[in-house]
C-alpha cells in the first residue's frame, strides 16, 4: 500500500514501528523473531490495552510407535481392580477363616411320618442322620461333592462305620449314621454342592455357601469378580426325586470371654443375613442355673463390616434361655445390603465391654448371595422356613 496508509497508521496507533513491507514478510517467516522485532499488534481500538500473546509455535507430531500385532494383552490384576472398587478389606482378630459347623434345616418325615433326616456339615466331613426308623435306611447312600467347574468329587472311607444311633429305653434302635469326608478343595471363593443318593428314598443337593470349601491353612484368596452362586452343571436336569437343602446356618467357635464364658456366633443368610450369639456359662448350681442369667445384661450387638469399611448395623429380635439353663441366645437381623462382588468382610461381635472380630466371606452378609435361588420350587423349605418363621 502507499506511504499515506503507512503514515496514517503510524497516526493511528502511536508508538508502532515502521517497516518495509519486504523486510516485514520475511520476518513473518520466522514467528518468533518477528513477536521479538515488531511485537504483537495492540487490540483494535484500545491502544491501553495489552498485546494478545502470540500463539505458539505447533509442535511436531509423536512419531507412532510400532506394534506387535500378535501381542498378548496386559495381564489384569484382578486383586487390585477390586481393591480399586471396593476398598481395603476390614481388619479382623485373626486374617484366616476357620468355620466349626454348616448346618441344614431338618428334612421332617422323610421316611414317613415321625422319621426325621438331617445333615451336617463339620469342616467337609458331611454327617447323615436318620432319626425314628428302625431300618437302616442310610445302607448304600452315595455322597458326592459337585464343583462349579463340573468336577465331581468322591469321599473317603467312612471313618466311623460301626458308630450307633439312638435307642429308647432299651427298645429298637431309632437312628442311623453315616459319615462321609471330603478334602479341602483350593483356594478360591467357589460355592459346592453335596449330592446324597438314597435311590428311591430321593436324592437331596446341599447347599454350601462360596468360601467354605477352601483349606483354612492356607492365605486367604483374593476377592472375586463374580457375584451371586449358582448350580453345579450336573444339576441341569432334575427330576422328579431331587430336592434342594439350602444351608441353615454357619457355626463359628469364637471363644472365651469374660468370667469364663464362651461365645458362639450362627450365621444365616436366607435371603437376609441373620446372626445368633450363644453365651455359655457353667458357673451355676443344681437348679439354679437359669436364674443367674439376666435377659439384658451383659449386652450385646453384631454388625458385618464389609469390603471398603461399609457397616451393616442390626437389631435384636430375640433373647432366650435354653432349657439346660447354662445358654443364653441373642438373635440379630440385619439391615439389606444390596448384592456385589465376591469378597472377605467381618462380623463384629460385641459382649458386655469385650469385643471380638472375625473374619466371613460375603454369602454370609451380601443381600440373596447364601443361596442361588431361594424361590427354586424343589427346595425343602422356602427362605422363610430356613430359620422358623418365627426368627424370619
Amino acid at each position: 500500500r502507499s506511504t499515506g496508509r503507512s503514515d496514517h497508521g503510524a497516526r493511528r496507533y502511536p508508538g508502532a514501528m515502521l517497516v518495509p513491507r519486504a523486510l516485514a514478510l520475511q520476518l513473518m517467516s520466522f514467528p518468533v523473531l518477528a513477536a521479538l522485532t515488531v511485537g504483537c499488534a495492540p487490540t483494535r481500538g484500545c491502544p491501553e490495552c495489552p498485546p494478545p500473546e502470540c500463539p505458539p509455535p505447533a509442535a511436531a507430531p509423536a512419531p507412532e510407535c510400532p506394534t506387535e500385532p500378535d501381542a498378548a494383552p496386559a495381564a489384569v490384576d484382578v486383586a487390585a481392580a477390586v481393591e480399586k472398587e471396593l476398598g481395603p478389606p476390614p481388619v479382623a482378630d485373626a486374617d484366616e477363616h476357620r468355620f466349626a459347623r454348616l448346618a441344614y434345616p431338618a428334612i421332617e418325615g422323610a421316611f414317613g411320618p415321625g422319621t426325621r433326616l438331617e445333615f451336617d456339615l463339620f469342616g467337609t466331613s458331611l454327617r447323615s442322620v436318620a432319626f425314628g426308623v428302625t431300618e437302616d435306611v442310610l445302607e448304600g447312600l452315595e455322597v458326592r461333592m459337585h464343583l462349579v467347574d463340573g468336577r465331581v468329587v468322591e469321599p473317603g472311607e467312612d471313618p466311623f462305620p460301626n458308630m450307633l444311633g439312638g435307642h429308647a429305653h432299651g427298645g429298637p434302635r431309632t437312628a442311623w449314621i453315616r459319615t462321609a469326608p471330603f478334602e479341602w478343595r483350593g483356594n478360591s471363593l467357589d460355592e459346592a454342592w453335596v449330592s446324597v443318593d438314597l435311590g428311591p428314598r430321593g436324592r437331596y443337593w446341599l447347599e454350601m455357601p462360596y468360601g467354605l470349601i477352601r483349606d483354612p491353612d492356607g492365605p486367604l484368596p483374593d476377592d472375586d469378580t463374580r457375584e451371586r452362586p449358582g448350580y453345579a452343571p450336573a444339576m441341569k436336569e432334575l427330576g422328579a426325586r431331587d430336592r434342594i437343602v439350602p444351608f441353615r446356618h454357619v457355626e463359628y467357635e469364637v471363644g472365651e470371654l469374660q468370667r469364663g464364658w464362651q461365645l458362639v456366633a450362627r450365621v444365616s443368610n436366607p435371603f437376609d443375613p441373620h446372626v445368633e450369639l450363644e453365651l455359655y456359662r457353667d458357673d451355676g448350681g443344681v437348679g439354679q442355673s437359669a436364674y443367674r442369667w439376666a435377659m439384658d445384661e451383659p449386652t450385646t450387638s453384631a454388625t458385618f463390616i464389609t469390603r471398603g469399611g461399609a457397616r451393616l448395623p442390626s437389631m435384636r429380635m430375640l433373647t432366650r434361655l435354653h432349657e439346660d439353663g447354662l445358654r443364653r441366645s441373642d438373635h440379630f437381623k440385619f439391615n439389606r445390603r444390596p448384592g456385589g462382588r465376591r469378597s472377605w468382610g467381618a462380623l463384629e461381635l460385641r459382649v458386655g465391654e469385650e469385643t471380638r472380630t472375625i473374619r466371613v466371606p460375603s454369602s454370609l452378609y451380601l443381600y440373596t448371595h447364601g443361596t442361588a435361588d431361594p424361590y427354586d420350587e424343589r427346595r425343602t423349605v422356602n427362605a422363610a422356613a430356613v430359620l422358623g418363621r418365627w426368627l424370619f
